[in-house]
């Protein structure tokens, strides 16, 4: 999973691997986008969870 991650970051961010794949590099404000949208999935999932042990 750390090889994937890694592999992404490297297709966004190494020149030679943009041109390969035409990304372009995210910035700050698309980094928090994604992060938020990250943390709310999260706390419904684990919402859910709590639900599904209680009944």
């Amino acid at each position: 999973m750390t090889a994937a991650f890694f592999a992404q970051l490297a297709v966004l961010y190494v020149p030679a691997m943009q041109w390969v794949f035409r990304t372009v590099p995210l910035t700050m404000a698309e980094w928090a986008e994604i992060a938020i949208v990250s943390v709310t999935v999260m706390i419904f999932v684990e919402i859910d969870k709590w639900l599904r042990r209680r009944a």
